[in-house]
C-alpha cells in the first residue's frame, strides 16, 4: 500500500487553491469590457490565469506521486470551498 505523505496532501491543496485563485481571476477579467472582442481572450488576466491552470494541473500530477488515486477527489473538492471564500473575500 502507498504511504501517504503530509508533503503530498499540502502540494495537492496547494494546487487546488491556485486553481481556485486563477477562476477567480478568469470571473473578474470577464467583467471588463473592452473595445474590440479578442482583447476580452488575450490580455495578461486571462493569459496569466490560463498559465496558473497549466501550472496548477502539473502540480497536481506530482502530487499523485505521494497521494493515493482514491483520496484525489476528496481533495479537489476543496477547491469549491476555496473559491466560495475568495469570491466573497474579493
Amino acid at each position: 500500500m502507498m504511504q501517504i505523505s503530509v508533503f503530498g496532501i499540502c502540494l495537492f491543496l496547494f494546487s487546488v487553491f491556485i486553481s481556485s485563485c486563477s477562476q477567480i481571476i478568469l470571473k473578474k477579467s470577464a467583467q471588463i469590457h473592452y473595445d474590440v472582442w479578442w482583447r476580452e481572450y488575450l490580455n495578461v488576466r486571462v493569459i496569466s490565469a490560463y498559465g496558473i491552470f497549466f501550472l496548477s494541473s502539473f502540480l497536481t500530477m506530482y502530487a499523485y506521486k505521494y497521494v493515493p488515486l482514491s483520496m484525489g477527489p476528496m481533495l479537489e473538492a476543496c477547491g469549491y470551498i476555496f473559491v466560495s471564500v475568495l469570491g466573497v473575500l474579493i
